[in-house]
């Protein structure tokens, strides 16, 4: 049996975090979560997901510095983003 894919979510709101990790998990993924971008450079350094699905507010630091973080961790991350707004625009 092949292993499962890793997804790290960093997010602080917990509604969230739990509404992407039933849907991820029901698609076969081994998901992981952190709520503070240091905590969640932490965990990327340690479980090396395939995936990282990053909140730009978050409680510590912004995403824009966790992402290139990442980036050094591992400069072949790709730069792959994608904005979704939780409130609509006006």
């Amino acid at each position: 049996m092949a292993s499962k894919k890793k997804i790290l979510i960093v997010e602080d709101e917990p509604q969230i975090v739990l509404g992407l990790t039933d849907a991820l998990e029901f698609e076969g993924f081994e998901v992981l979560s952190a709520g503070t971008g240091r905590t969640g450079v932490s965990m990327a350094r340690q479980h090396k997901p395939q995936a990282v699905l990053l909140d730009l507010m978050l409680p510590d630091v912004n995403g824009f510095e966790v992402c290139e973080e990442l980036r050094r961790i591992d400069h072949f991350v790709p730069r792959r983003s994608r904005r979704l707004a939780s409130e609509p625009r006006s």
